[in-house]
């Protein structure tokens, strides 16, 4: 009787270590995030579900696969040209977002780190200059009134941007200003 008892704590206190362990081990990615596994044998990448991530045996990271904003100004001397030769102030931001299959966020995680993917800044810094070269370009082939369709502009601007984003998508750009460059008068009387 004294040994069945000894077997049945054995066994109980086994039971309540491996629920522990479990409980310690398994992690479950928040919205806007991507847990990435890594181990011996590959990588695995947790979106919606689960994982187990054993310390000694894996490497964890988090992924953030949220919309970012990313932002262009163009304003006085860096103001847009039109095709009929004519300046353009503008504020564009893109809203640009992991692609959520485990290659493109993998890919993502390589080009930028998963820690940097949290920082508007090293964001900004990577993908600034790519959506201002295309808004330039795509300017430079538009009058100041076709410009003025916002909608035609956005989708000239979607159409002929690169789709080479290292794991990253273009969900859509907002114009926030958007006029014409005027000279201001700097003519002065003197007395």
């Amino acid at each position: 009787m004294h040994l069945t008892f000894v077997v049945v704590g054995i066994i109980a206190l086994m039971m309540i270590g491996m629920i522990a362990a479990v409980v310690t081990f398994y992690k479950k990615p928040k919205m806007g995030q991507a847990i990435i596994r890594t181990r011996v044998d590959g990588t695995k990448v947790a979106l919606n579900q689960g994982i187990m991530v054993v310390p000694i045996l894996h490497r964890m990271e988090v992924m953030n696969v949220a919309m970012t904003m990313i932002h262009t100004d163009f304003m006085d001397e860096n103001a847009l040209i039109s095709k009929d030769n004519i300046k353009v102030n503008a504020k564009i931001n893109f809203l640009l977002r992991v692609n959520l299959t485990p290659e493109d966020i993998l890919m993502a995680a390589n080009s930028i780190g998963c820690e940097n993917s949290f920082k508007q800044k090293a964001l900004q810094k990577r993908y600034s200059s790519k959506f201002a070269e295309t808004v330039k370009t795509v300017s430079k082939d538009l009058t100041l009134k076709e410009m003025q369709d916002y909608d035609n502009f956005k989708w000239q601007m979607l159409k002929n941007m690169d789709p080479d984003l290292n794991g990253y998508i273009l969900d859509d750009c907002i114009i926030d200003y958007l006029k014409e460059n005027k000279p201001q008068n700097t003519n002065s009387i003197t007395a």
